[in-house]
């Protein structure tokens, strides 16, 4: 749940006028997520995501499926994600695309990989 108030807080802080051609729009009902030229870092984001966070055995599972994913001029197909947090550590389950795959641990007290 901290994870899904987290996209919607995030929604609101991108929120722009309606006209304007950059948007972040979060269907909560859906587990939708659309983003239209969101700015991450210098890059700009479209694409069209779904999403779902469940808890098993205590951790928090968060699964994430990227479509037609465009990071400035790089389109991406595809985009699998897969987040396991359990105490203070972040596990990178699957991160993949048709061209890569990540995995490996993140401390968030440590900062370590």
């Amino acid at each position: 749940m901290r994870i899904l108030f987290l996209l919607v807080v995030l929604a609101i802080s991108t929120c722009v006028p309606a006209f304007a051609q950059s948007y972040v729009a979060i269907d909560l009902v859906n587990r939708r997520i659309e983003l239209a030229d969101f700015s991450l870092g210098a890059m700009d984001v479209k694409g069209n995501f779904l999403f779902d966070v469940a808890r098993e055995n205590g951790s928090v599972v968060l699964n994430l499926e990227g479509k037609d994913i465009v990071f400035k001029e790089k389109r991406l197909p595809w985009v699998k994600l897969k987040v396991v947090k359990t105490g203070d550590t972040i596990v990178i389950s699957n991160f993949s695309s048709p061209e890569f795959m990540v995995r490996g641990n993140l401390n968030l007290n440590s900062q370590e990989c």
